[in-house]
């Protein structure tokens, strides 16, 4: 049995031998025939799902049309998502509908109708034949919930695939659940197979009382929901109540569990409520492991990324025999497509192989298949003949064995009472740190009314007390969910009128969102308590402050209740402006920088299909993102001749060249043309050769197994350098990181000039297929670095170096000049919502530091090249960053361009910082902005951080 479970060491067994008798196999003979009542519900005058689909159909076809999709505009996703704007996080939905449009052959329909000038009209005369159809299916009464539903995701598409509107705001309007309710009961169908589960656990429970008449049950439903399930059973076990212990109501969502208790707390006093997540191992949530009897899920074991996950905690619940019941979806429709299909958990699972196409359910023979591979007995489908209504019912018992994560070893234990629970390690509690400096300031009044205000807000929200609302958890640890957001949102903005329910996604604890209205809604804030403001300096938090501004001991000195800087940014310090006296690099489409600077000015995209020079796209490329051992993009940035090399010119035999990395021999030709762009030779660079060279690279496909610290030494080898010689992986920063350590070296005296670059070549179709496996990339040949419908990022290649050297030495050798780096700062993220999601705050942070630090006011700046890579959550959080920066130095607007080279070249990665700076350069040096691309329509969540201090880069 362990072998065919494929158990891992990650894994824990128990055998619960707390057991209730077996009594399924009897239930099942009681089953009734529901043919009947099946057959009377699809002849009632009312169903008429069928005619409902044909016309959703022709609606789906005319709104794709709208947003400019032709029928044969439907045959390439990728080209279609980017035409016409549509979100990469609805590339899956959007496939499934292309799926269905051809099963129904409306798109090419609507198409000849668009070709004879009539669209417009038709459109109009499908929402007309709409508005006349409903009211005839809405005499029902039933489908009136189903009519109002997918009618308001339908009007709202174009809006919700291009990322405007959240499809959790139009199907729960203000946080309501009154759209979605009705989906679930008081409606025929869902109340029939809801009907159908509630008899088999009335049977159930008949059968264990004649074993035992005083047998008491616990009950879990897992993903209650609005109740539709919950509703119709505690209504058929009113007469059974006595036996009841408990019934725990469960959720995701504490929005439903407060839903719960205000609906049926009053009636039922044996409910309890409980947050619980099925996806996860019981161990650590508040709820008994092998504590219940019955564990009811009606649609929601389909609603998780892991089946068989999910199928292990819920037998994790249930005692040894117990019995599972479920109500599954057995098809895919059209309806659910069109309205809890745009919810992102539609789309989480992982394995396809269970689901059905193009949609998260099992069929009932997978059902069988995988319960009896988790160890169910007596499975049983009591209306197996009647799924044509769409759904199917399911029943269980448990083994009694488990089957838990665990960072244990694995063991079996054995306990006569009960199963001996695994522990989960105890999280690590983040305490709020109070900077030292706060207690002094008189702002601090201020702040504290603020966090008692947001903790009451919390409270409130969730039905709890503020006491025991820490202002450092993270708000989703309480439950905050989309759905509570809104509301929290809806309160706030009684207070403060500009804020949107985006303050709660940026940010995690009460204590961010303090911090984030002292700085943007301070007059509110003093408006609402009545106390004095924060001076303007009392913002600066001592533990946030560069080293520099503090005295010897660390400290800030203060003077009354004012904070005095006593120390200049930057004295105390060694600090030397360093001069850039020559560059060089190559990057896509362009030979050298004058080509590279031509294609900027014209504004050309250099995104081309992967050369047939490196591999043939084709026999990797696939649509269907997340196939193992393919990609969804064929377009990159590529360099040309990289593998062309004069050995003999470095004096490297042509054996050892071919062994070398083409990324260590294209540095190499980089960094001794930017020697000679700076007018010297490699001798001439510094007497006694102590010039430093710092290169950044993060990828390494060559099959000679390349070594990146060889890419830093061969260039001090080759030219004879002595100073620090150093490959730097940060990943995207890399090239910038080596900048930065390049400036270190040169004021610490380590090197007396230094290059520094970075370098980065796809040579390998394994560097797209990681990439795309992480969902990383564009599928698109456009990089829509602050657009609408950024999708990902566009990998590219390129290298490039620059020659740095301390200003003053610059000048004294008559050196020319490109540009002079007043500073540089480093600083990390810190732990956000996701590993690869960055921290606005800290970006801010970093760029405030680099500011003081450098002695520069923000004010005097006219551009900044931002990273900028075309990604949907990136590109808004790095807007975010810069407009907090530059909001600490006055409120001027709209004179600072920003811009970003990835739009023309792709994201050279471990290049791109280079890149960046070498596009700055060339713009001083021409006197001119060049354009970024793709942007003409404005990333929709950018707009709604609004681009106060900066404006996009264009041809004027």
């Amino acid at each position: 049995m362990i072998s065919k479970l494929n158990i891992d060491h990650a894994d824990g067994l128990s055998l619960y031998c707390r057991q209730i008798p077996s009594v399924l196999g009897r239930v099942a003979e009681s089953i009734p025939s529901y043919s009947d009542k099946s057959h009377l519900i699809k002849s009632r005058g009312g169903y008429r799902r069928h005619e409902m689909d044909e016309l959703l159909s022709a609606l789906l076809s005319a709104q794709l049309f709208t947003m400019g999709l032709g029928a044969g505009g439907l045959e390439n996703a990728s080209e279609s998502l980017s035409k016409a704007g549509i979100k990469e996080s609805y590339r899956d939905w959007f496939e499934e509908t292309v799926n269905f449009l051809n099963k129904k052959e409306n798109s090419q329909s609507i198409e000849k109708k668009k070709k004879s000038d009539s669209y417009k009209e038709d459109i109009n005369k499908l929402w007309g034949q709409w508005d006349r159809v409903k009211q005839q299916w809405a005499q029902d009464g039933w489908m009136e919930t189903q009519i109002v539903l997918v009618e308001s995701a339908l009007r709202a598409l174009p809006d919700i695939l291009r990322g405007d509107i959240l499809p959790t705001d139009v199907l729960f309007p203000n946080a309501s659940m009154e759209r979605v309710e009705g989906i679930y009961k008081h409606n025929p169908v869902a109340d029939f197979y809801n009907h159908v589960l509630a008899d088999v656990l009335l049977l159930y429970i008949d059968q264990r009382l004649k074993h035992d008449p005083s047998a008491k049950f616990r009950i879990l439903e897992v993903g209650a929901g609005t109740g539709g399930t919950s509703a119709i059973v505690m209504d058929r076990l009113k007469p059974y109540q006595r036996h009841v212990e408990e019934y725990c109501y469960t959720d995701l969502s504490r929005a439903f569990l407060m839903h719960a208790e205000k609906e049926y707390g009053p009636a039922y006093p044996y409910l309890s409520y409980n947050l619980f997540d099925v996806g996860l191992s019981v161990s650590g949530q508040d709820v008994e492991l092998g504590g219940y009897d019955i564990v009811i899920a009606a649609n929601v074991l389909h609603a998780t990324r892991n089946v068989r996950d999910a199928l292990r905690n819920t037998k994790a619940l249930l005692k040894c025999n117990g019995l599972l019941l479920l109500n599954e979806i057995c098809s895919n429709d059209l309806f659910t497509h069109l309205t809890f299909g745009l919810l992102d958990g539609w789309w989480l699972y992982e394995d396809g192989e269970l689901r059905i196409p193009g949609c998260p359910g099992l069929y009932p023979e997978m059902w069988r298949e995988t319960l009896q591979d988790e160890g169910f007995n007596l499975i049983s489908f009591p209306v197996l003949n009647v799924q044509d209504l769409g759904h199917q019912i399911i029943a269980s018992e448990s083994d009694g064995v488990v089957r838990q994560k665990s960072a244990r070893s694995l063991k079996i234990s054995l306990n006569s009472s009960a199963a001996v629970k695994v522990e989960a390690e105890a999280a690590a509690q983040q305490k709020s740190i109070e900077p030292q400096l706060e207690s002094r300031l008189s702002g601090m009044r201020l702040r504290e009314k603020c966090v008692g205000y947001l903790k009451n807000l919390v409270a409130e929200t969730i039905r709890s007390e503020s006491g025991k609302i820490d202002r450092a958890t993270p708000l989703k640890e309480y439950g905050i969910d989309s759905i509570l957001i809104v509301q929290l949102t809806n309160k706030l903005r009684k207070s403060f009128d500009s804020v949107t329910s985006t303050l709660f996604f940026d940010l995690q604890t009460i204590d961010s969102i303090v911090e984030r209205l002292i700085d943007t809604e301070q007059a509110a804030l003093v408006k609402l308590f009545g106390v004095a403001s924060l001076d303007e300096s009392e913002h600066i938090a001592h533990n946030d402050m560069p080293a520099s501004l503090r005295d010897e001991n660390g400290s800030v000195a203060l003077q009354g209740n004012k904070l005095e800087v006593l120390v200049k940014a930057g004295a105390g310090r060694n600090l030397k402006d360093v001069a850039i006296i020559g560059i060089s690099g190559r990057y896509p489409q362009a030979k050298n920088l004058e080509e590279f600077w031509l294609n900027l000015k014209e504004g050309r995209n250099c995104i081309s299909e992967v050369p047939q020079d490196r591999w043939d796209w084709r026999e990797y490329f696939d649509l269907e993102r997340g196939k193992f051992g393919t990609t969804y993009t064929k377009w990159g940035g590529f360099l040309t001749e990289v593998d062309k090399f004069d050995p003999l010119f470095f004096q490297i035999s042509p054996s050892e060249a071919e062994r070398m990395d083409p990324q260590e021999r294209l540095f190499l030709e980089e960094a001794y043309a930017s020697i000679e762009d700076a007018g010297y030779t490699p001798a001439g660079l510094s007497e006694n050769g102590k010039v430093g060279v710092f290169v950044g690279v993060m990828n390494a496909t060559y099959p000679t197994a390349a070594s990146y610290w060889s890419i830093a030494n061969r260039v001090s080898y080759t030219l004879n350098f002595n100073g620090p010689s150093i490959a730097v992986d940060t990943a995207c920063s890399s090239s910038l990181t080596a900048i930065h350590l390049a400036l270190e070296s040169l004021h610490s005296g380590s090197s007396d000039c230094a290059i520094a670059g970075g370098v980065n070549l796809i040579l390998d179709p394994a560097h797209f297929l990681r990439l795309s496996s992480m969902s990383m990339l564009s599928g698109g040949n456009q990089c829509k670095a602050f657009g609408s419908g950024a999708d990902g990022f566009i990998d590219a290649e390129g290298v490039g170096a620059l020659i740095l050297k301390p200003l003053e030495k610059a000048i004294l050798d008559r050196d020319h000049i490109y540009g002079v780096i007043k500073g540089s700062m480093l600083n990390a993220g810190g732990k956000t919502n996701g590993y690869t999601v960055p921290s606005p705050r800290l970006q801010s942070q970093l760029l405030v530091d680099s500011f003081n630090w450098a002695g520069v006011d923000p004010t005097s700046l006219s551009y900044v090249e931002a990273h900028g890579t075309g990604t949907a959550l990136g590109d808004p959080i790095e807007i975010d960053g810069l407009i907090k920066a530059f909001s600490r130095h006055g409120s001027d607007k709209q004179y600072c361009a920003i811009g970003s080279v990835k739009t023309n070249i792709g994201h050279c990665e471990s290049a791109a910082g280079l890149a960046g700076v070498t596009k700055v350069l060339l713009q001083m040096k021409h006197r001119v902005l060049v354009p970024s691309l793709h942007a003409e329509v404005v990333n929709p969540q950018i707009k709604s951080i609004s681009l106060r201090r900066l404006s996009l880069s264009k041809i004027n």
